[in-house]
């Protein structure tokens, strides 16, 4: 899950769908979310104080943002919006991975015991 902070203007949210790796302040490389990167896009509106969680599947290949309406538009469009009442409760699953399923990065899972009764009591 990604957990995202915007504040909307009392019409739309707009949300960034990518995370930033920065070098000496100057950004390095921008990684765009996709539904195989993340299970779920969580959003905190400062504006409304409300939380909205979008399935990673709406994300595509990687789009730089997404955007939900907290407030109908002006011409009564319905067709092709995301009310961002639609996103208020988290899926049934919450669009994670159970605890027993989830597969540490690489790097950071423990040493296995054949590996720990081999090393020197040193």
């Amino acid at each position: 899950m990604q957990v995202k902070h915007a504040r909307s203007d009392g019409q739309i949210l707009t949300v960034r769908c990518s995370s930033s790796s920065l070098t000496n302040g100057k950004v390095r490389a921008v990684k765009r979310y996709t539904a195989a990167t993340i299970d779920l896009l969580a959003t905190y509106d400062a504006t409304t104080e409300r939380v909205h969680y979008v399935p990673a599947k709406e994300l595509g290949e990687g789009r730089a943002t997404i955007t939900l309406r907290v407030a109908p538009t002006a011409n009564n469009q319905v067709r092709g919006i995301r009310m961002a009442t639609a996103y208020e409760d988290l899926p049934a699953t919450g669009g994670l991975v159970p605890a027993a399923d989830r597969v540490e990065p690489a790097g950071i899972e423990p040493a296995t015991s054949n590996l720990q009764n081999s090393r020197s009591p040193n």
